[in-house]
């Protein structure tokens, strides 16, 4: 009786190729500020949110093209770029609208930081440009002081030129605010947020050479506020 042998041969595992990419971070950074950039309508400083977007996802596009065997991340990368074009061109348009007709008919715009004196011309404790305006009816943006914080609605505050000087309760100089008097049935709350008034400005050149907080040097009968 002849015995069978059976051979058993060792079994020789193929290599396996595994196909490993790191996910961009610039992708994953442009997607989510893309998300985030929908805040840019609430401000115009925040369009600094989709502009970085754009720099990221375009950033890491352009690294996954470089080095394909390296990174992923194209379709992450791609709607980042898409949400924060979106946003940019979208808030840029709608800030643009807004500054063109927020201006009520009969009223000039006065840009806050107009109010300052001119360091080149340090004679003029109201800057000539200024100066022009006293009695005009006249359109400016600023913040309410937090001295009304609590006393609810209120016809008369402080308007100040930055958060800064709001928010944080500064004293700001004779020629950094503006002594407002609500003449309309209109009445105002402190709050965080810029407010927009339109009315009559009055104007006292002597207040501004005085040192400290004397007095009021711009005064505004405020026909409009929003």
């Amino acid at each position: 009786m002849r015995s069978s042998s059976i051979t058993l041969e060792p079994v020789v595992d193929s290599e396996i190729d595994i196909d490993y990419r790191s996910l961009s971070k610039a992708a994953v950074f442009s997607l989510i500020i893309g998300v985030l950039s929908v805040v840019a309508f609430v401000g115009v400083g925040l369009l600094i949110l989709p502009l970085l977007g754009l720099i990221c996802g375009i950033t890491a596009q352009r690294s996954i093209v470089r080095y394909p065997e390296e990174f992923t991340g194209k379709a992450a990368a791609w709607i980042g770029i898409g949400l924060s074009l979106i946003c940019l061109i979208g808030a840029a348009s709608s800030h643009t609208y807004v500054y063109n007709t927020e201006v009520p008919d009969g009223f000039e715009r006065l840009p806050f930081y107009a109010l300052h004196p001119d360091p080149d011309h340090p004679e003029e404790a109201v800057p000539a440009d200024v100066m022009k305006f006293d009695g005009k009816k006249v359109f400016i943006k600023g913040y309410v002081h937090p001295s009304v914080k609590e006393q609810g609605a209120v016809k008369q505050f402080t308007l100040v030129g930055d958060m800064k000087e709001c928010c944080f309760g500064g004293a700001p100089k004779v020629t950094d605010f503006v002594d407002v008097s609500i003449v309309s049935d209109d009445t105002i709350r402190y709050s965080w947020r810029m407010r927009k008034l339109a009315g009559v400005l009055r104007i006292d050149p002597t207040m501004a050479r005085t040192d400290g907080l004397e007095g009021p040097c711009y005064r505004l009968e405020a026909e409009i506020v929003k």
